[in-house]
């Protein structure tokens, strides 16, 4: 498991962090949604939430993967909802306290496809 927390260390110290939510946080528009999902390859704009499916070998990929994001979200203050189906891991993005789509999601997608590629990408 070392190698994997080392890894996970520098995917927790990618170019940016999750901005506290204090008031000063503001929902993207959709421009700014739609630029940013040029970089995030299936994510999708669902009004409030972005949201990418993600598909593995096997369950236990899919359950190990959540627990990888479970980390990373937990670091950042700030969580995702996870839906596991079998094989799949449906991801929901949104900033609960702006009840929209703030940088913070963009920031977590950023990461959440990181560990993917590193990880369960084959």
């Amino acid at each position: 498991m070392g190698i994997k927390k080392i890894y996970m260390d520098e995917i927790n110290d990618l170019s940016k962090k999750c901005l506290p939510c204090n008031g000063k946080l503001s929902n993207l528009s959709d421009a700014e949604i739609g630029q940013m999902l040029i970089n995030l390859p299936k994510w999708q704009n669902l009004k409030n939430k972005i949201y990418k499916e993600f598909n593995f070998q096997t369950y236990m990929a899919g359950i190990d993967f959540c627990n990888y994001i479970a980390q990373v979200a937990e670091k950042q203050d700030h969580h995702p909802d996870l839906e596991v189906k079998y094989k799949r891991v449906n991801i929901f993005l949104s900033t609960h306290k702006t009840d929209g789509i703030t940088l913070n999601d963009i920031i977590l997608a950023n990461k959440i496809d990181a560990v993917y590629n590193l990880f369960f990408n084959d």
